[in-house]
């Protein structure tokens, strides 16, 4: 799915501007008392900044600072660096249904006088969560785009590799000296910004948060008690190993500093262990993951606490329920496995499994199906571009929660498409019809 992402797309005015020249971390932005007026409109921050360094600005997430920046690239600096990171076509990965995400041309009738500060820090463009993780990954490679990478290798029955995938460069987005720049204001982020919650000492992350608004259609504004919690990091930032986003749709007045960057820490924390020991090369993983040990005990310990004894041993923990403590584990304890295998947790006893109601998803566009799908519960496969024609739980039906449900879907039954088709039907016949009057009136 496609959303606005907020502040993380201030890595795209500031990689603009510093392969422009136009501007060093240590130059002063003057940030003001919170707010801008642009364009007969209202620009805010979280908290009144003043004058600050771009490094600050970067930091601890100043729109204005970023709008600022922006100006500074210009318009064709920023547009042509947010395609060079990849944003505003598909990525090409090997799953149907992606979304290509929107970013504006300053030539379009919807481009206003305060569209460029807008688009730097994320709103009136829209992007996909991998859109994102990819051009943070360019950051993480020296300035190099990757193009994504599903599977890494073929095996046969006997473990054997059979066939590779190599990794492939798509562009270079940046130059290498101002990757290392951004490397050090996101590693900022991390250490004195909006971030801190990432702080791993022993592995040290770098990182932009984001808290987008969401806009409603219907009322044409910006839900206020709605919004886009996320963060893209990468560690260790001195040579990057992995890249990690988290992303969530939360209710409230959240921030991502308080939701978002305290499960990125979780997910890098658990990954250490492959990395410390793989070095992400398949033969030393497989060897790795041949190692086996025993299911410790860890019933009736504190979920944090029974996670990180498994942690130790190189198992991947997965919680079940909202309980206290470890009531059951399975598979059972002292049971051997190797490691990477996955371990339940059940928390608080037996998990209730309601049986859930299949939503009819056809007619919508594949992005809203898959949505709706997850809502309700279900596992979801998508085939084909488009709209949804086919899908193959029948509409009402009660199933398993996690159950898989595939919707197929075409271009040519976009509703879209049909209204383009009508709407061009319907000039026609009106431009006929304003002849035959014409001729009827001489």
């Amino acid at each position: 799915d496609q959303y606005e992402p907020g502040s993380t797309f201030k890595v795209v005015p500031f990689i603009a501007a510093l392969e422009a020249g136009v501007i060093s971390p240590d130059d002063t932005l003057d940030c003001g008392p919170g707010e801008r007026m642009l364009g007969g409109c209202r620009i805010r921050d979280h908290r009144a900044f003043g004058v600050v360094s771009a490094r600050e600005a970067f930091s601890h997430s100043s729109n204005i600072g970023a709008g600022r920046i922006a100006e500074r690239a210009g318009w064709v600096a920023c547009y042509r660096t947010a395609q060079a990171l990849g944003f505003g076509v598909p990525t090409g990965i090997d799953l149907a249904g992606e979304a290509p995400g929107f970013l504006p041309h300053p030539l379009q009738d919807n481009w206003s006088q305060r569209s460029l500060v807008t688009v730097a820090y994320g709103q009136e463009v829209s992007c996909t969560g991998l859109q994102m993780a990819l051009a943070y990954g360019a950051i993480a490679n020296g300035g190099v785009l990757m193009k994504p990478l599903l599977v890494k290798a073929a095996l046969d029955g006997e473990g054997r590799v059979v066939q590779r995938f190599e990794p492939q460069a798509v562009r270079r987005a940046m130059s290498p000296e101002t990757a290392q720049t951004m490397i050090r204001l996101m590693r900022a982020v991390v250490t004195d910004g909006t971030g801190r919650a990432a702080e791993i000492p022993w592995f040290r992350p770098a990182g932009k948060t984001g808290t987008a608004q969401i806009f409603d259609q219907r009322r044409n504004a910006y839900a206020k008690d709605e919004h886009i919690l996320s963060f893209v990091g990468f560690a260790p930032c001195s040579n990057p190993r992995i890249l990690c986003q988290v992303c969530l749709l939360c209710k409230g007045d959240l921030h991502a500093s308080d939701v978002a960057v305290p499960i990125f820490t979780e997910i890098i924390k658990d990954l250490v262990w492959i990395l410390q020991e793989g070095n992400w090369d398949l033969a030393a993983v497989t060897k790795t993951k041949n190692v086996r040990v025993a299911v410790p005990d860890v019933r009736g310990l504190e979920p944090q606490a029974a996670r990180q004894a498994l942690q130790r041993l190189g198992l991947i923990t997965v919680l079940e329920g909202r309980g206290g403590s470890v009531q059951r584990v399975q598979p059972q304890p002292y049971r051997m496995l190797k490691r990477g295998a996955i371990v339940h947790l059940s928390l608080g006893g037996e998990i209730r499994r309601n049986r859930v109601s299949v939503p009819d998803v056809c007619g919508l566009s594949l992005r809203r199906a898959a949505s709706l799908l997850t809502e309700a519960g279900l596992s979801v496969g998508v085939r084909g571009t488009g709209w949804v024609v086919r899908q193959d739980l029948p509409p009402g039906s009660e199933v398993e929660p996690g159950a898989l449900c595939v919707a197929s879907g075409s271009s040519e039954a976009s509703h879209a498409r049909l209204d383009a088709v009508q709407r061009r039907e319907h000039a026609r016949l009106d431009a006929v019809l304003r002849r035959e009057l014409a001729c009827q009136t001489r």
